[in-house]
């Protein structure tokens, strides 16, 4: 027998423009739950009749057709129903939620606590932690994606018994390393969280190494100062030559060729991808084909396939947000993945490295040291730094870039610690026993009206969870 399962999700879960952990984590975990036919064979989790909901919208601070909409949602979900909700939706609208707290089975999944976002203002960081309590109150139950996440949620609200369930992560071939280790990678959202000016900071410390970086992630760069020079990387390329070697001669027929339109001059603070970053002493390095110094255009894909990033040595290039083949190539062409965030509630991007045998040098925040993990025999595949410390960050890529036997057993390591990396069957197999553990339990209102109180509900969840733990299917 399935159960209905309604899920409500941000509209952008799909949008390979707006790619996340959290998106890829709701995804991942519903295909898996969704009623069908197991694929090759698979083992999978007792499955449900999933019933998604996408809600539009700029959340977690939604405008009121957005509002209504989410209410019309909600109204109409009949009573009963065990209701899975992605946080950024559910945490900043306890007042659209609270009207259902008795009558439906809510289940609220936390990719960051709201207020852990990087550079809000006091007060709205405030603010939303307010709102967030009051929704996590209401939930039946509640899921973090790491140990540490669900103790810094607990911690935050006052809870108990909020559900750890780490993100999958699908095996990938195993990335072929370059002799010196040079090709650094980077994927992120461009966005103070993550962190990228502090890589900024790191790389420019390291001028008399050999070094290029990719940045993976859609948004803007950081503030661009020296010493760095920005290339714009946004013009198309330059006239095919003839057989002559020469640019062709327009028709005289044809109508004069329109002026080259440039657009407006960009600004060093609001950069978007595509762009090249240089390090000031790298400026006469060549960043394309012989040339095509003063009109610069973007590397054939092939480039990128073969591990050049169209930078020269010791430049950095952002690409934008990247999916599919074009990620897997970026990941393929890397020695060194390399994520300095200032929060993580797990760092979905250090596995998906070591999945492909990439040691990772990161930032202890958060779950990422629960992420990172170690190999079997105890060796860790990369190290863990300080957060907002380049010297740190620049200390490690050096040690890196200039011991062999450093890199031989970081990469060691790092394969080892791939072959105990669990896939995304565990993580639906752990979060579909949470939501059974929700069905075995009485309806939240009874047919008498009677309420029943969702701490209540969430504590005997939590008692179920701990028979599983007992059976060894521990939540954390």
């Amino acid at each position: 027998m399935t159960h209905p399962l309604y899920a409500v999700l941000p509209a952008s879960v799909d949008d390979p423009a707006a790619p996340s952990g959290g998106n890829r984590y709701d995804r991942e975990v519903l295909r898996r739950l969704t009623a069908g036919e197991p694929e090759d064979g698979e083992d999978r989790p007792r499955l449900f009749d999933v019933r998604e909901h996408l809600a539009g919208g700029a959340w977690p601070r939604p405008a009121e057709p957005d509002r209504r909409a989410l209410t019309a949602v909600l109204d109409d979900i009949p009573t009963g129903s065990l209701v899975l909700l992605d946080g950024l939706i559910a945490c900043g609208v306890p007042g659209l939620l609270e009207p259902h707290a008795t009558r439906l089975r809510l289940v609220v999944l936390v990719h960051l606590p709201l207020s852990d976002e990087t550079g809000l203002p006091a007060a709205d960081a405030t603010e939303l932690r307010a709102l967030e309590c009051r929704t996590l109150r209401l939930a039946t139950a509640v899921i973090a994606t790491s140990t540490q996440a669900a103790r810094r949620v607990e911690g935050l609200h006052g809870l108990s018994g909020v559900h750890a369930i780490p993100p999958g992560v699908t095996r990938a071939p195993l990335a072929t390393p370059s002799p010196d280790g040079g090709r650094l990678l980077n994927v992120a959202s461009l966005t103070p969280r993550k962190g990228q000016d502090v890589l900024l900071a790191a790389l420019a410390r390291l001028p008399d190494l050999s070094w290029t970086c990719t940045v993976a992630g859609a948004g803007h760069l950081p503030p661009v100062t020296p010493p760095w020079s920005h290339r714009d990387d946004r013009i198309g390329p330059p006239p095919i030559p003839d057989e002559t070697g020469s640019p062709p001669i327009p028709d005289e027929t044809s109508p004069p060729a329109a002026p080259e339109e440039t657009g407006p001059p960009v600004s060093l603070d609001r950069i978007s991808p595509p762009a090249i970053l240089i390090l000031d002493g790298s400026a006469d390095m060549p960043v394309g084909p012989p040339g095509t110094a003063e009109r610069r255009h973007d590397p054939e894909p092939q480039a990128i396939e073969h591990g050049h990033t169209g930078a020269g040595d010791r430049g950095v290039r952002f690409v934008g947000a990247l999916d599919g083949p074009a990620l897997d190539d970026a990941y393929d062409n890397a020695d060194l993945f390399v994520l300095p965030s200032r929060a993580e509630t797990y760092g979905m991007v250090v596995t998906e490295a070591l999945a492909r045998g990439l040691p990772v040098v990161a930032t202890d925040v958060g779950g990422v040291p629960e992420a990172l993990g170690a190999a079997p025999g105890g060796g860790v595949p990369g190290r863990l730094i300080p957060p907002d410390d380049p010297e740190a960050l620049a200390g490690a890529v050096r040690d890196w870039l200039t011991d062999p036997a450093l890199r031989d057993r970081w990469r060691a390591d790092a394969r080892s610690r791939r072959e105990a990396l669990t896939g995304w069957d565990e993580t639906a197999r752990r979060l579909s026993e949470v939501l059974n553990g929700i069905m075995r339990r009485p309806v939240p209102g009874d047919d008498a009206g009677e309420a029943t109180d969702p701490a209540r509900v969430k504590a005997s969840v939590k008692a179920d969870a701990g028979q599983d733990d007992a059976r060894g299917g521990s939540d954390d």
